[in-house]
C-alpha cells in the first residue's frame, strides 16, 4: 500500500534538519580550530615574517636573530603565558621588545583565543552528542537524507563566510575595525607603528595572508565533509537501485 503524500513528504524530510545542524557544528568547529591552533604557533609567525624576503622583519626593524624568541613569546602569550612577552628583549639595540600597552593588549587577545578553544570544544562535544542519535535514526532508512541535509548545511555556512570574505576583499579595514570594536572593551588595540613593535610585526598584509591561509585550511575541511556526504548519497542510490531489481 502506497504512503499518502503528506507521509511521504515527512519521511523524505526526515534527517534533513539534523544533517544541516551537524554540518553547522562541524564547519564552525573546524573554522575556530584553524584559527585557535594554526595561528598560535611560533612557526606560523616566523613563516609570515620571513615571507617576501623578510619584508615584515625589515619594516619592523627586528633582527633575524631576534625573530625566533619573539615568535616563541607571542605564541606562548596566546596560550595564556602573559609573562613571556615581559621577558623577551631585542639585541640591536638591547631593549624590551614590547611595552606595557602591547603586553596588556596581548593578554586581551589571549582571552579571545581561550574563548575560541572553549567554544571549539563545546561545538565538538555537541557534534558528538547529536551525531549518535542522528546517525542511528538515519540508519533506519534515511542516511542519504541525512547526508543531503549536511550538504545544505555546508552551503549555508559557505555562503555566510563567502559574504564575509567578499566584504573583507572589498574593504578589509571595515570588518577588521568592527571585529575589534566588538571583541575588545578598550582601545589598546589601536597601536602606533612608531612606538609599538607589535603592529609593525602584524601589519594589514599579515592579517590578510593569515585569513587566506585559514580559509584554505577550512576549505580543505569543507571538501572532506562534502565528499563524505556525497559518498553516503551515492551509496544510498546504489542501495535503492539494488532494492528495486
Amino acid at each position: 500500500m502506497a504512503l499518502s503524500p503528506p507521509i511521504c513528504a515527512c519521511n523524505k524530510g526526515r534527517g534533513a534538519l539534523p544533517g544541516r545542524v551537524l554540518s553547522w557544528l562541524f564547519l564552525l568547529c573546524a573554522l575556530l580550530a584553524c584559527l585557535a591552533w594554526y595561528t598560535a604557533r611560533p612557526g606560523f609567525f616566523l613563516a609570515r615574517w620571513r615571507a617576501h624576503g623578510g619584508a615584515i622583519l625589515r619594516a619592523a626593524g627586528l633582527a633575524e636573530a631576534d625573530a625566533p624568541q619573539v615568535a616563541q613569546a607571542l605564541a606562548a602569550a596566546l596560550h595564556g603565558d602573559a609573562g613571556a612577552l615581559v621577558q623577551v628583549t631585542q639585541t640591536a639595540p638591547p631593549r624590551p621588545a614590547f611595552n606595557e600597552k602591547e603586553i596588556t593588549h596581548m593578554a586581551d587577545v589571549a582571552g579571545l583565543y581561550a574563548l575560541a578553544r572553549a567554544v571549539t570544544g563545546g561545538l565538538a562535544l555537541a557534534l558528538l552528542v547529536l551525531s549518535v542519535p542522528a546517525v542511528c535514526s538515519a540508519r533506519r532508512g534515511g542516511m542519504a537524507r541525512l547526508a543531503k541535509g549536511a550538504l545544505w548545511g555546508a552551503l549555508d555556512v559557505a555562503l555566510l563566510l563567502l559574504a564575509l570574505g567578499v566584504w573583507a576583499a572589498l574593504d578589509f579595514r571595515a570588518p577588521f575595525w568592527l571585529f575589534h570594536r566588538l571583541a575588545f572593551t578598550n582601545d589598546l588595540w589601536l597601536l602606533d607603528p612608531r612606538t609599538d613593535l607589535l603592529i609593525r610585526l602584524m601589519p594589514q598584509s599579515f592579517f590578510e595572508e593569515t585569513l587566506l591561509r585559514v580559509a584554505a585550511l577550512w576549505l580543505f575541511c569543507l571538501a572532506l565533509w562534502c565528499g563524505a556526504a556525497a559518498a553516503l548519497i551515492a551509496k544510498g542510490k546504489r542501495g535503492n537501485g539494488r532494492a528495486t531489481l
